[in-house]
């Protein structure tokens, strides 16, 4: 096209434009609706087109890009992945952001704000950084690289506790106590609900979480899962185990899972954006208290009932590293350690870990873990006979009285001798001995300072998750003894 062709066009679009005018002049109702003649308020009306035609025609491709199969609807919108425009295939991405700069626009432009008392000078900065903030979480939240995930199974535990085996995120990345908000589409469509991450973040694949049926969401979970038959989760790939059922059973198949999950290679993208998953949606990590263990020389773990979850992860980080540090002799197979502090900032000395429970069912979903992690102590202290024990556990089982029988014989010699007779615990089946009753806070507050402990007296620092009774009990004698203490909610 030539320069007079060009010319020849403008001069007729203008031809026009000069009729479209005229004709609005001769016709009272068009012209009191486009005040032609006022041009100010004239390019007000032509402005408040413009604005929502550009609005209109974005939603228009943003619901077109939701019927699109190809890829996500995120991947169309906020990617250059698509292939779609002249340049650099942004032209998606360039609507977006010039239809929020005209928006911008048009709010700056107004009366109230060009009149006022320019009180929007100390509201538009931390707006905008608030919608930029949730913008960037809705995008993370959705996106199959950080938020939007599925379920790789569930585990029906004791007491009414449900444990979910979430697909790990590729770019997920958290620290031990770190907690998660989470969404079942399936269960309610837009309910986000807060759960600490029980699993380490050393397990690349998966993250867990488990939750305690007591509230109206926890419940319909609960029940969902409970009553899917093997139809339902076969076809939505899903597989429910019932520990509540056959633990001994649960605890091989468990095993078998992960060892299989952890050689699977295949695309997250890809299992993510099938229909038939389990969806869930995660918003998250955020930070509790529970992340300080690692900066503290002595650490005691107290947890009531499901309150224990936000150790779990920080065990399972533990027992990770206490493996990796692992050497074992290809000759002979000894299992040695390296020399180094096991953990990461060679700070952590000692971790008494104490577990207050009601029920002694409610112990079994946390059990493999403490067997393992003994385990794994016992090949580090047999290997180093000089170091001390890294870890004492502490289980409290408070439904029976300290003081009860079985027959003539009082319950707690009963549980004594079989300790000494069998090499472990009655109830769990662990080297650790399950006390009776409740904790006497005084006698193991006294025992964290003296003894082998006396080294880390000094820095002593209690967390604790569970009941407020029992926390305003804990933090009372924290002050006492000169404890530091944090306590999570739940």
């Amino acid at each position: 096209m030539d320069v007079e062709q060009v010319l020849i066009f403008l001069y007729g679009d203008s031809q026009r434009v000069k009729q479209t005018i005229l004709l609005i002049r001769t016709n009272t109702f068009l012209r009191k609706l486009i005040p032609v003649d006022d041009h100010i308020d004239f390019h007000k009306v032509v402005g408040r087109v413009i604005t929502g035609l550009a609005i209109l025609h974005t939603i228009a491709h943003m619901a077109n890009f939701g019927r699109m199969t190809e890829h996500s609807w995120g991947v169309y919108m906020f990617t250059t992945k698509h292939g779609i425009g002249w340049i650099g295939d942004f032209a998606p991405l360039s609507g977006i952001i010039l239809c929020i700069i005209l928006i911008i626009i048009v709010i700056c432009s107004m009366q109230w704000i060009r009149r006022g008392g320019h009180f929007q000078k100390w509201i538009i900065g931390p707006l905008f950084l608030f919608l930029i903030e949730k913008l960037y979480s809705v995008l993370k939240r959705y996106s199959s690289h950080s938020g939007r995930t599925y379920l790789r199974f569930v585990t029906i535990e004791q007491s009414n506790v449900i444990s979910l085996n979430i697909n790990r995120p590729k770019n997920f990345t958290f620290k031990p106590g770190d907690y998660i908000t989470i969404n079942l589409p399936r269960v309610t469509l837009y309910e986000f609900h807060p759960f600490t991450i029980s699993s380490a973040p050393e397990n690349i694949n998966y993250l867990t979480i488990h939750m305690q049926a007591v509230g109206n969401w926890t419940k319909q979970v609960y029940q969902r899962f409970i009553n899917m038959s093997e139809g339902d989760a076969e076809a939505n790939h899903i597989k429910v185990f019932r520990a509540d059922l056959n633990p001994e059973r649960v605890k091989t198949e468990l095993q078998e899972e992960n060892e299989r999950n952890s050689d699977n290679d295949e695309d997250d993208s890809i299992l993510s954006k099938s229909s038939k998953r389990e969806p869930v949606i995660i918003n998250g990590p955020y930070s509790s208290c529970a992340r300080y263990v690692f900066d503290c020389k002595h650490v005691v773990l107290i947890g009531g009932g499901i309150g224990i979850t936000p150790y779990a992860s920080i065990l399972s980080s533990l027992m990770a590293q206490f493996r990796a540090s692992r050497i074992v002799c290809k000759h002979c197979q000894h299992i040695n350690y390296h020399t180094k502090g096991l953990v990461e900032n060679n700070r952590l000395k000692k971790v008494d870990f104490i577990w207050v429970n009601r029920d002694q069912k409610n112990f079994e979903w946390f059990l493999n873990l403490l067997r393992q992690f003994e385990q794994e102590q016992e090949y580090y202290l047999a290997s180093n006979s000089d170091e001390q024990r890294f870890l004492d556990i502490h289980l409290y089982f408070t439904e029976i009285k300290h003081d009860e029988n079985i027959g003539n014989v009082p319950l707690d010699l009963v549980t004594k001798v079989w300790a000494q007779v069998a090499g472990q615990d009655i109830f769990t089946n662990l080297k650790s001995k399950t006390h009776i009753g409740r904790p006497k806070w005084d006698e193991i507050f006294n025992q964290l300072i003296s003894g082998e402990n006396a080294s880390t007296a000094n820095d002593v620092n209690v967390f604790f998750c569970g009941p407020n009774t029992m926390g305003e009990a804990i933090r009372n004698h924290c002050t006492t003894y000169r404890f530091r203490f944090y306590e999570e909610k739940f």
